[in-house]
Order: C-alpha cells, then structure tokens, then sequence
C-alpha cells in the first residue's frame, strides 16, 4: 500500500490475525505520519480504531518501521517505509 505515487513510502507486509484484511490495511494506513525519521532503535506509537501500535526503526539499507498493533487478540503487523 503506497503513501507516495513512484516511490517506497508506503506499508508492505501487512499481517492480520483475527482481524479481517480490510481493517488490516486500515490500521496500517493510518502509520502514514509515523515513517522512518530517526536513528535505528527509535520507537514510533500511535492508536487507530482501538489498536495500540508500536513500531521500532530497523537498521536497514532502506529505511523502515517495523510496526506491531493489537487489540484483544486481534494483530496486525507490517513494514512502514
């Protein structure tokens, strides 16, 4: 799922387990304004329809989040570049 037309800024490997693929893709779209912004090691958090996420800068050639979200038991994880 792309941010930016032409470019890497988007969510890719979207993960959902007890949650449908829609709101998945929902939860993971709404990350936009937490991309890649710092030093690997950083933590990035935000909350979107009920998930808690969390997301941590990996130290990759591309810079990358790596985001967790859960609710209940619902997960969703993905890779915000």
């Amino acid at each position: 799922m792309g941010f930016t037309p032409q470019s890497d800024d988007g969510a890719f490997g979207i993960r959902a387990q007890g949650v449908t693929c829609r709101t998945a893709r929902r939860v993971a779209r709404a990350s936009e304004p937490y991309g890649p912004s710092g030093e690997p090691g950083d933590v990035f958090r935000y909350r979107v329809r009920h998930f808690r996420c969390v997301g941590r800068q990996r130290d990759t050639p591309l810079p990358s989040v790596r985001f967790r979200c859960t609710r209940a038991s619902a997960v969703v994880t993905f890779t915000r570049t």
